[in-house]
């Protein structure tokens, strides 16, 4: 089986060797490594073509910048694999990933899924697991997708083998409109193209290695008017997931929860470095807190897991206290990743 691996490429110099290093080092040999240079400002392009004249397997695009959804829309009309995966620049994949995903993609199975780690390198460059999603080795229909509710990779793209002809033939792209939760959106109008008899199966193997700390990824840049887009997104999911078994109690458990993620993301986002300060941070979070449906959510200790104490707060609406909670709790966390 031949799998047309897209790697985006943008501002990952510091990351992208060992990437690629660990994608040529893949124990299945039969891919195509396609490189999407997002117009990089950095060494990314040079980098990448220097891989390339080394071996024959890589294929590399050199466009204007348009941003990761963009770049990855690019990957899929280059691609002529049977099967694609997608893997970020700042991450990297254990030498079994395609083997895995391959040994799982058997007869009317046409989307595989393996775990994932989040991972950073602290001070000493050890490298730390912040997380790990080992969802069950199960054979699920599409309806029954939402099993995976509580195993952090519905949302994401990578972890993921695809079959390249449903996408070609449902037209499946990336929605370069949205900043955020584009592959989340991906995933499921791509479960909604499958035949209701194809099969999803799913690895207990957490083989792909996602980046947590790069200075590109979204936990470090700010996004404007996050509250509104991660609703829009929200309202999306929603009517999408009714086509794909939405109303069964692990699918409603999901959606629930994809709003309170919603809510931390949207706090997360405000209090980030490169957010604005003072009085319009304040402004933002009081903004966060009055949208339609969040309060009940933040109330919830299943919906939103974080401290008694916190949910108190955010109930409160009392938004010196929110502001003051948040920066102590970044203070505190900064700590512990450098410990």
């Amino acid at each position: 089986m031949t799998i047309s691996i897209i790697v985006p490429v943008y501002k990952a110099e510091d990351y992208l060797d060992t990437c690629i290093d660990s994608i040529l080092k893949q124990t299945h040999y039969n891919f195509e490594l396609i490189l999407v240079d997002d117009g990089s400002p950095d060494c990314c392009p040079m980098i990448c073509d220097s891989y390339a004249e080394q071996d024959k397997r890589i294929k590399v695009i050199h466009k204007q910048n348009g941003g990761v959804s963009s770049a990855r829309n690019r990957g899929l009309i280059e691609a002529t694999g049977e099967t694609i995966t997608f893997v970020d620049a700042d991450d990297f994949i254990d030498e079994n990933y395609l083997e895995e995903l391959c040994t799982v993609y058997a007869g009317k199975v046409k989307l595989s899924i393996c775990g994932m780690n989040h991972f950073v390198f602290r001070s000493d460059n050890e490298m730390q697991i912040l997380k790990r999603n080992n969802p069950e080795d199960m054979l699920i229909s599409t309806s029954e997708y939402w099993k995976l509710a509580d195993d952090g990779v519905i949302g994401t793209v990578w972890g993921k083998l695809f079959n390249r002809s449903i996408i070609v033939d449902k037209h499946l792209q990336f929605d370069e409109t949205m900043p955020v939760g584009e592959d989340k959106l991906f995933v499921l109008r791509y479960i909604q193209a499958m035949d209701s008899h194809e099969m999803i199966a799913v690895s207990n193997d957490a083989l792909y290695y996602n980046r947590s700390d790069s200075v590109g990824s979204l936990t470090k840049r700010y996004i404007p008017n996050f509250v509104e887009i991660s609703m829009a997104i929200n309202r999306e999911f929603r009517k999408m997931a009714a086509g794909i078994g939405g109303n069964s109690l692990e699918a409603q458990k999901r959606i629930e929860k994809d709003t309170a993620q919603l809510i931390d993301y949207a706090l997360a986002n405000a209090t980030k470095d490169s957010a604005p300060k003072g009085i319009k941070r304040m402004l933002e979070i009081k903004r966060i807190i009055e949208v339609s449906g969040y309060k009940k959510t933040i109330c919830d200790p299943v919906l939103f897991e974080t401290s008694r104490a916190f949910r108190k707060i955010l109930a409160s609406e009392n938004i010196i206290l929110i502001c003051l909670y948040l920066r102590l709790a970044k203070i505190k966390n900064n700590i512990t990743r450098k410990d």
